[in-house]
Order: structure tokens, then sequence, then C-alpha cells
């Protein structure tokens, strides 16, 4: 629902009113989508804020971020259900690259799942092609997985690239580093 008013509002300026009147009943049930939709809210509301990534300051969609690489199965059942859906879409493609990133390990280490950063890369590329420009979110993964996979020339062209096209970034990335090596002492 939230993303549905937001899209209606952006797209065609509709804009959502409060009713303070009880319209239809809602039967809960235990297996119902709502039960699945309270008992995931907080990877709703990380999808919602990667969706619309203009209306979130950054450490509120680098949040949501973090969430989406702690995801659990069912989370990433859906991703993968969205990404079939909706191949044309940028989103899907970046939701899967977090949870590929969470996954996965160098490919020369290989990994129990299968899953490497290669294809967390491979996702994020295809996201950042897919998405309008003015949504850093891909590339900025794109430049964090390269510096985990130690490809440093490539990381710092992109993210000198988002520094010169995104006001903000530069002083997320500060912060970012800060509380790296604070972790790491």
């Amino acid at each position: 629902d939230w993303a549905f008013w937001i899209f209606a509002e952006n797209l065609k300026g509709i804009r959502p009113q409060y009713i303070r009147q009880d319209l239809f009943r809602y039967r809960i049930r235990a297996n119902s989508m709502h039960q699945s939709l309270l008992s995931n809210q907080e990877y709703s509301l990380a999808s919602v804020r990667i969706l619309h990534p203009t209306l979130y300051p950054v450490e509120l969609l680098l949040a949501a971020h973090d969430k989406l690489l702690n995801a659990n199965e069912l989370v990433r059942t859906k991703v993968d259900e969205k990404l079939a859906k909706h191949p044309s879409h940028a989103t899907p493609h970046l939701m899967r690259g977090l949870l590929s990133e969470a996954q996965g390990s160098h490919l020369a280490d290989g990994h129990e799942h299968g899953y490497y950063w290669e294809d967390a890369l491979s996702y994020y590329r295809q996201a950042a092609a897919l998405c309008p420009h003015h949504d850093w979110q891909p590339r900025w993964r794109i430049g964090l997985l390269l510096q985990r996979m130690e490809r440093f020339q490539e990381s710092n062209r992109t993210f000198a690239d988002l520094f010169r096209h995104f006001s903000g970034l530069d002083e997320a990335y500060k912060t970012l580093n800060q509380i790296t090596v604070a972790v790491g002492d």
C-alpha cells in the first residue's frame, strides 16, 4: 500500500486522504498476507525506501541496504519472485545483488551456497543500467563491493563519479569508513 500511494502521488498527483470511519471489516488469519507483512514489516519498509530513494535521506537508504543484507529466507524468495516478474526494473536487481553479496564470497574462495560476489556485482550493474539517473544506490553498492573484492582502482573511479554527481554521498562514505575503522579496532 505504501508503494502504491507514493507512486500515485508522484506520477498522477493523487493525494491519499485519511477517512475516520470504518468502511469495511478485515478478517485476520494466522497465515494471511497481512500477518506475513506485519512479521516482515521492517523488510517491507526497507523495500519501499530502496524503491523511492529521493524521498529518504542517505542514512535511511543505507540502513535499508543493511536490512536486506541480513534478510530471511521468505524475503529472499519474494525478491526472486519480483525479479522473475519484473526483469526490466532496477530495484529487484539491486535487492538480489544485496542478497547475493550477503551470501557470497570471493570467486577464488568458493561458497557452499553457490553465490559469489561476481554474481552480486552483475546484479548491481544490471540495476545501474536500468535505474533512473537520480538513483545512486546500485553504483554505491558496486563501489563497496569492488572494495571488498580488492579492485580498488575501479572502486575509486565509481565513488569519484558518485561524489561528483550526488551531494552528501561523500559524507556518508566518510562516516561509513569511520564506523568500519572503529569496529575493526
